[in-house]
């Protein structure tokens, strides 16, 4: 028969375990367990400080760590491109107005696009034109021929009516016909815009 252990709290009952700290021995009721090993009121404390120490550690070592490879990966990078990059986040927001001195080169561009039958080209110019410069009624008279040019009937219907909101029913009326023709094919007869009086 074995020697009976008797709890250092309660000398009535039997020792189950002993604190994984102080070696103290610990009945059932006296036991508490964290991390899966069996400590004492006095000691459970001091372990789970340590625990919360050695986490809070770790955690700062891996920020630490990672502050400093991203101060490296950074310093990798020549000092020209980061020079281009923060100039090129600058001037984000910023208009290029000088495109629109004396006259809105990007619409005289768009102009010469669609002349040579070049629609996707002054398209392009035509929203380089509305990024940089003020309102031309032009914009939507050429957005209406080039949007014919391609076939979307849709796009120059409504590049039409912008137009016909800003100009006089004579200019609307050439503009109608002339959307009309290149978005009718020669075999059937002519669409026609619904007239707005």
């Amino acid at each position: 028969m074995r020697p009976r252990i008797a709890c250092s709290a309660h000398a009535a009952a039997e020792a189950v375990a002993s604190c994984t700290r102080c070696h103290v021995a610990l009945c059932d009721p006296c036991t508490l367990y964290f991390s899966a090993d069996p400590y004492c009121r006095d000691c459970v404390r001091g372990a789970r400080r340590a625990w919360i120490a050695r986490i809070a550690g770790g955690a700062t070592g891996v920020m630490v760590l990672m502050a400093m490879l991203t101060g490296i990966m950074l310093m990798a990078i020549p000092s020209s491109m980061r020079t281009r990059a923060a100039t090129a986040a600058a001037l984000m927001p910023i208009r290029h107005v000088e495109n629109c001195r004396p006259f809105d080169q990007w619409l005289a561009e768009a102009r010469r696009d669609l002349e040579r039958n070049r629609p996707h080209n002054a398209l392009h110019d035509l929203s380089l034109s509305r990024r940089d410069c003020n309102y031309d009624v032009e914009r939507d008279r050429i957005e209406a021929l080039a949007y014919a040019r391609i076939g979307d009937k849709f796009a120059a219907i409504a590049a039409v009516a912008r137009f016909a909101d800003a100009s006089d029913d004579e200019a609307t009326d050439r503009l109608r016909a002339a959307v009309n023709e290149l978005l009718s094919p020669d075999d059937e007869p002519r669409a026609s815009f619904p007239v707005r009086r």
